[in-house]
């Protein structure tokens, strides 16, 4: 109801410059869906990390912040700017998704709380005071994406490759070829901005609709590891 709100208010009061009534059902379902959230299970409910990703989201105030200072003159621009920050901020985490290693890194037996990336945490299994802003590879970068992102009434869509989270921005036409591309050590390394990351819909289908599976699989990552070799403006 609150993520429902949210979405509802910045329309309503015209904070974004642009509108859900652009938008397909399919693209408002991503936004507005209960099971885009989560998924009823015989004892109760469930995050399916495949769908909203490896994350737990809590109230929209909590990122509400955060999106705020990054919207910028166009859905576009403004998802370029996230892909920006997670480039600098965002580290990929140690070891399995265990409870106990989970709580090491986040404070926290489960799912990462998003605030909690937001604001990064120590490593308290190594006695490590440094705040960082762990992630939960590539279904915990996807899942922050979605999470941030629908407070700004852009849609966006987990995409299972091979075992690894992609990640859809329907509404622009544009995708990730990895959920870890914004942190790979290559695009770290680049001056171009993040935009360059994103690769369109007849790249993603060419890379990843068809050739053999092993292909597919090769090509997860793909956009990080060739950025480099990309003319790129700077950052």
């Amino acid at each position: 109801m609150s993520y429902v709100a949210q979405s509802l208010a910045m329309e309503i009061d015209h904070r974004l410059p642009w509108s859900l009534d652009e938008y397909s059902p399919e693209q408002l379902s991503l936004l507005f869906d209960s099971r885009e959230l989560f998924q009823k299970i015989p004892d109760g409910y469930a995050i399916n990390p495949w769908q909203a990703g490896m994350i737990l989201l809590s109230a929209p105030d909590d990122v509400s912040a955060f999106i705020e200072g990054r919207i910028g003159k166009n859905r576009l621009g403004t998802i370029v700017s996230v892909l920006e920050w997670a480039r600098e901020n965002l580290v990929h985490f140690e070891g399995a998704p265990t409870a106990r290693n989970m709580e090491d890194q986040w404070q926290y037996r489960g799912f990462p709380p998003i605030e909690r990336v937001l604001s990064g945490t120590p490593f308290s299994g190594r006695d490590e005071p440094s705040v960082v802003h762990r992630i939960a590879g590539c279904q915990g970068a996807a899942g922050f994406l979605r999470a941030v992102l629908r407070t700004a009434n852009i849609p966006t869509k987990i995409i299972r490759v091979c075992r690894h989270a992609l990640v859809s921005f329907p509404t622009e036409g544009k995708y990730l070829s990895h959920g870890d591309d914004p942190y790979h050590l290559r695009a770290l390394s680049s001056h171009c901005s993040s935009s360059q990351l994103l690769i369109d819909r007849e790249t993603f289908a060419a890379w990843f609709e068809s050739g053999q599976a092993q292909d597919r699989c090769g090509n997860v990552g793909r956009a990080a590891k060739e950025i480099p070799m990309k003319a790129c403006h700077a950052r």
